[in-house]
């Protein structure tokens, strides 16, 4: 049902009209009875918030745009529908949250239930009315706030509460994602952050993407600058000044007269030639004293740098035609960025290599509207994941033991022990930014098309008070929106609830204060008795002052001084240069410590893995001789090229080619089914090359050449004989291998069977090795003893049957593959079939 119309709004308020009972006569007492037993057979373990599906004012995360049909045509169809509308039930009791943070929510959801009809407030389990707990805070400053976010969950998790029952859910990653990051890592508390939105803004990622783009479009100035003066090549900035100077000469542009129409101008497009690009200054270091070239006075320390910046860039531009993960890898083997981050401080707790290892999971999952997966289209779609804060994504949190750092919009239907939510001020949550409006942005979707349209404003009127009557309806629409997803945010906790917000932004210079939200959670923290003592369960740890008239952001009037270039992190380098010392010292016998927690036994396995993969690469590099791993199954044609020759089979593994078309062969096939059609059995099915050891060298030359060997088959001893089986297929079990083929005839004999093999080539110079191996399955297909069965070779042409005496046995076969087996492995048993 759902698939069908979509759980939105609109829709489930019309869900009873547009579903009407079929059963007329139904009593209410039966009505009534039904909504009892669903109350009381309610999993006392499910999300009583999936009663979103059933009480439109708990629809606070339903998809808009699911609709099939308007709504309104629907409920004009149904209105002549026969039958009384459907009862409507309630799933309305929540036994996740606890009965305070319940009551909170409700307060909250007040005006949701008013727009619906027959929306009652969610209830606490019994017994729960007073469980959970409500904390509130209102700091001076943004910084504050992250640094009271930050001592609250190393609290938490110094006095044993797990970090992964820990989330903080944010209205957008922007701005709190990598303060809120930084602080917890800072703290050694292990944090991860969900969403490739939030990803985007770690620095980690940020540089890989940074990278990318500079590969992807030379005039991508800003992703070059992030990458020069950041802690890897760390540019000054009297020399990046002298590389900007070096770009503007590069681009020779020429002045014009001040006469060109403006209209022209405005519509003219930019020549690449004409654009300032930084990448086309660098690449220029790779070709010093060029004639022309400006003296420019660059530190010789820069230009070295420059110069191995422009190479590294040049090399990896060579690979982007390459696949997008073959890409990516590449930048990271080149830069050493993975390796860098395995080695920085705090690597447990900021997870880096696991961040990383998330955004190319993405990578992976990435595909173009064309199937494509181009590093030009998924740094298009990064760039629209970033600006859009809820992302492109569905990645879910992972189930490593961290906190959790996630957008509001992200955290429906999940749920956590402590849930923090910052960031509680005016205009940013809820946002004071509404849903951009179809009738200024010619981009945007118009209502009248959209599936959801009955739930949204109505089309203006084309006049000015149309237009200013449609703005404020979408306002009204965009605060509700932002209501619903307030009440998601705070019915995420079993237990407790931290919700924050600041006086002053990192960069405002007007005070922003507490938010609808936060107000209204001191206002009902207020009008419980026992406030500050803990005994409502409900906390207001601190409530800064406003900021007096006229009084400016501190944070602006700071002067806070940084390092340029980055200075190198002194501890990370510390690390780095002794563990260099301890591998050049070799070992001493003494024995490390073993690792303590759960996380650093992972870390110390993943470097194993790492250590033992690199030694087999470079043992393979290092190698003159390719090993190449014999298949585990083989047609009786490969068995008998790896006996004739090995290295040539492996050379063909290693570096398989088209095999040309063989006009032979295939009249080689036609002389199999005629002699089958000939022998008064089943007609051969259409079977490939190797299913045929031989064929290939058949040696037909035309259709004239096939007729003769008919002609000459009829004449030989076997045309006249009945065959027992004839192109029979069979699978032996050799060496640990399985070798398959088919045998062309088996006869009857005084002592047993023989099976014969037709050969039409001109040459008499079959390889006795296929008929051991057919000798060999046929009697174990059979459970015979070796010697009752007998094989020969039927050279047509000539009529000539030659049977080759000591044939090798099992173990002879066996010693032929161990030969070309690395190490002599194999696979125990030796059982022999046939289908």
């Amino acid at each position: 049902m759902y698939g069908w119309r979509g759980a939105s709004v609109a829709n489930l308020d019309e869900f009873p009209h547009h579903f009407r009972r079929a059963d007329r006569g139904r009593s209410r007492h039966a009505d009534r009875e039904h909504s009892r037993h669903a109350d009381r057979g309610h999993d006392r373990n499910a999300d009583s918030q999936h009663s979103r599906e059933a009480d439109a004012a708990h629809v606070a995360d339903a998809p808009h745009g699911a609709d099939a049909a308007p709504a309104a045509a629907a409920a004009a169809a149904a209105a002549a529908a026969p039958g009384a509308p459907a009862a409507r039930y309630s799933l309305s009791e929540n036994r996740r949250s606890g009965g305070r943070l319940l009551a909170f929510a409700n307060d909250l959801a007040a005006p949701l239930r008013a727009m619906h009809e027959g929306v009652a407030a969610l209830r606490p389990a019994p017994g729960e009315e007073q469980a959970g707990g409500l904390r509130c805070a209102l700091l001076e400053s943004h910084a504050s706030e992250v640094a009271w976010v930050a001592d609250s969950i190393a609290h938490l998790v110094r006095t044993g509460t797990a970090p992964g029952r820990i989330a903080v859910l944010c209205r957008a990653g922007r701005e709190l994602f990598p303060d809120v990051h930084a602080a917890l890592v800072a703290r050694d508390v292990p944090v991860e952050v969900v969403g490739l939105s939030g990803l985007l803004h770690l620095p980690e990622i940020a540089d890989l993407v940074a990278t990318c783009e500079v590969l992807q479009d030379p005039t991508a100035n800003a992703a070059l600058v992030r990458l020069l003066t950041g802690p890897r090549w760390r540019i000054g900035a009297r020399d990046l000044a002298l590389l900007g100077r070096r770009a503007r000469d590069l681009v020779r542009v020429a002045a014009g007269d001040g006469r060109q129409d403006k209209l022209e101008q405005a519509v003219a497009e930019a020549d690449p030639t004409e654009i300032v690009s930084l990448a086309d200054a660098l690449e220029s270091f790779l070709y010093p004293g060029q004639a022309g070239e400006p003296e420019l006075p660059f530190s010789g320390e820069a230009a070295a740098r420059f110069q191995r910046l422009a190479a590294e860039i040049r090399e990896l531009r060579r690979v982007l035609a390459e696949p997008l993960m073959d890409v990516l890898h590449r930048v990271l083997t080149v830069t050493g960025l993975e390796v860098e981050l395995a080695a920085s401080p705090h690597a447990l707790a900021a997870r880096r290599r696991e961040t990383l290892s998330a955004f190319l999971d993405v990578a992976a999952g990435f595909a173009d509207l064309d199937g494509d997966p181009s590093l030009g289209a998924f740094l298009g779609f990064l760039r629209t994941a970033q600006e859009y804060d809820r992302g492109l994504d569905n990645n879910l949190p992972s189930g490593e033991d961290t906190v959790k750092v996630l957008t509001a919009h992200k955290s429906k239907g999940l749920e956590w022990d402590v849930v923090f939510v910052p960031g509680l001020v005016k205009g940013a949550f809820p946002s004071g930014t509404g849903r951009e409006r179809w009738t200024s942005r010619p981009e945007v979707l118009p209502h009248a098309l959209r599936g959801d349209a009955p739930s949204l404003p109505a089309d203006p009127a084309w006049t000015s008070a149309g237009l200013k009557a449609f703005e404020a309806a979408m306002k009204e629409h965009a605060a509700t929106e932002e209501l619903r997803l307030g009440y998601v945010a705070f019915t995420r906790p079993r237990a407790q609830l931290h919700a924050s917000g600041h006086w002053w932004g990192p960069s405002q210079k007007r005070p922003r204060g507490p938010s609808e939200f936060l107000t209204a959670l001191r206002e009902f923290a207020e009008a419980r008795p026992g406030v500050g003592a803990g005994g409502s369960g409900v906390e207001i740890e601190h409530w800064a002052e406003p900021p007096a008239e006229g009084e400016q952001n501190p944070a602006l009037d700071q002067s806070v001084e940084h390092a340029w270039p980055l200075p190198l992190d002194a501890d990370a380098q510390a690390a780095r240069r002794a563990a260099g010392v301890r591998v050049l010292a070799g070992p001493r016998g003494e024995e490390s410590a073993a690792p303590e927690t759960g996380e650093e036994r992972r870390l110390v396995a993943s470097w194993d893995r790492d250590l033992e993969l690199l030694a087999k690469e470079l043992r393979r590099a290092r190698s003159r001789v390719r090993e190449v791993p014999l298949p585990a199954s083989l047609s009786a044609s490969q068995l008998l090229r790896v006996a004739a020759d090995p290295d040539g089979f492996a050379r063909e593994l290693a570096r398989p080619v088209p095999r040309p078309p063989q006009p032979a062969a295939r009249r080689g096939t036609r002389f199999h089914a005629w002699v089958e059609s000939r022998l008064a059995v089943e007609p051969l099915l259409l079977l490939g090359e190797d299913e045929l050891p031989g064929v290939d060298e058949s040696g037909i030359e035309d259709e004239r050449d096939l007729a003769r060997l008919k002609d000459a088959f009829l004449r030989t001893e076997f045309a006249a004989r009945t065959p027992y089986r004839v192109e029979e297929p069979f699978q032996l079990l050799l060496g640990g291998r399985v070798v398959r083929g088919r045998i062309d005839a088996v006869y009857r004999t005084e002592s047993g069977f023989e099976v014969v093999d037709w050969k039409t080539n001109h040459r008499e110079t079959a390889d006795p090795l296929q008929l051991a191996v057919y000798r060999l399955a046929w009697a174990e297909r059979e459970g015979l003893e070796l010697h009752r069965v007998s094989a020969a070779f039927l050279y047509v042409r000539s009529g000539t049957v030659v049977r080759p005496e000591e044939l090798p046995d099992r173990a002879g076969l066996e010693a032929l593959l161990d030969t070309v087996t690395p190490n002599g492995e194999r696979v125990r048993g030796a059982a022999t079939g046939a289908s």
